[in-house]
């Protein structure tokens, strides 16, 4: 997984450099080259895992075990809390306009390589969290000097790199990327607690997504129709530091008990 994240993000990032630097680069194809770099990663870690098929009846057994005891809790907390995650998007198409919806979702594709790097760390050290009754402190000190930096760069640079890869008339991005970069933030910040999922706390993760798909629908209820863009941005921050609290409240909880 991490090899997926890093891979994928370096591939779009060099694209969109060869790109800039060929005076190819439009709206239009950061969009598909944020698509095709998903898609190649997806395709180079499937080969490079060289998947086997064998004892998969004994596998799938063992799988549908697992999903007694975890898994299902889990899945049923994904399935809502996926359900709700593009409403943002839909409000933006219904009670705005599809323009502020191209900039909303420009200035969250600049704002989402700082959640990948934290869950490719938090990957890369799946299997020694495992092995632990709790989180590393260093964990969250990485994690929390690498989101900083990103706040503090995107604060310091978000109309440069508008202006340079979209140009001036899109400046419309750079107001929103400040403020949608919290969101982001409190995404980043929950991605140690991945450890939940190594401990198969499946119930506690089901009602961390729960609440954050409650949080979800009724702040953009609540918030798109009456401010716009921004209403959604705030939902959005609401939504995700909810998820935050939630595990930390249950890491908390677990590691007490």
């Amino acid at each position: 997984m991490a090899s997926f994240h890093l891979f994928s993000r370096l591939l779009f990032i060099v694209s969109l450099f060869v790109l800039f630097r060929g005076d190819l680069l439009n709206v239009e194809l950061i969009i598909i080259l944020n698509l095709l770099s998903w898609l190649v990663s997806t395709i180079v870690v499937l080969f490079g895992l060289t998947p086997s098929f064998s004892n998969l009846k004994e596998n799938l057994n063992t799988i549908k075990e697992k999903n007694k005891s975890f898994g299902i809790s889990y899945y049923y907390g994904a399935i809502v809390n996926q359900s709700t995650f593009k409403l943002d998007e839909l409000f933006i198409t219904y009670f705005i306009n599809i323009t502020q919806l191209g900039f909303y979702t420009l200035a969250s594709i600049i704002c989402s390589p700082m959640t990948f790097l934290s869950r490719a760390f938090v990957n890369s050290i799946f299997k020694k969290l495992a092995l632990k009754d709790r989180i590393p402190i260093r964990v969250f000190v990485y994690n929390t000097l690498w989101l900083g930096f990103c706040i503090l760069f995107l604060y310091l640079c978000s109309d440069f790199i508008v202006s340079t890869l979209f140009g001036e008339e899109y400046m419309q991005v750079s107001v929103y990327i400040l403020p949608l970069s919290i969101a982001f933030l409190f995404q980043g910040m929950y991605a140690p607690f991945s450890f939940l999922t190594v401990k198969s706390k499946g119930r506690e993760l089901r009602n961390v997504a729960y609440a954050e798909a409650f949080v979800n629908v009724f702040g953009n209820i609540l918030l798109v129709p009456t401010i716009g863009v921004l209403g959604a941005i705030y939902a959005s921050i609401l939504a995700r530091f909810t998820h935050f609290v939630g595990l930390w409240y249950y890491y908390n909880k677990m590691i007490k008990a």
